[in-house]
């Protein structure tokens, strides 16, 4: 219905005899019926002009939330493929930190078994004069 209309007929509403269905039916039974269906329109559209752009807007906002939860499900499935990246990195990360430690270990470990060594051989050099005099003997 145009909203003209519906402007057009307010100030005929108003009118006491229209406004007040009693009135009207002492008068007519059928025009009493059709000034309460007239009433009835009106407050219906104006009704329907109220909610049709809270519909509209419900609408719209359903329609955004709708793609904000599909972008949400895809960043949270992203998130998950790099939580599982991180985990894999994290453990190939701690095998390798492992390994360099094992290795430093026995870095500090041969490194001492050498520097034994070296004394040893220092201690044995000194040795070397008297066993060649007790070779020669």
């Amino acid at each position: 219905m145009p909203a003209k209309n519906v402007e057009a007929t307010r100030p005929i509403l108003e009118l006491e005899h229209i406004k007040d269905i009693e009135i009207m039916r002492k008068k007519s039974q059928a025009a009493a019926g059709l000034c309460d269906f007239l009433l009835n329109i009106v407050a219906y559209y104006d009704i329907v002009v109220t909610v049709e752009p809270k519909r509209n807007a419900l609408k719209q906002a359903e329609e955004e939330l709708e793609g904000a939860n599909t972008k949400l499900a895809e960043v949270k499935a992203y998130v998950e493929d790099l939580k599982e990246k991180l985990a894999v990195l994290v453990a190939e990360f701690d095998k390798v930190n492992a390994e360099k430690n094992r290795v430093v270990a026995e870095g500090e470990r041969l490194q001492n078994k050498l520097a034994l060594a070296q004394r040893l051989m220092a201690a044995l050099g000194s040795e070397q004069e008297r066993w060649k005099v007790n070779v020669a003997k």
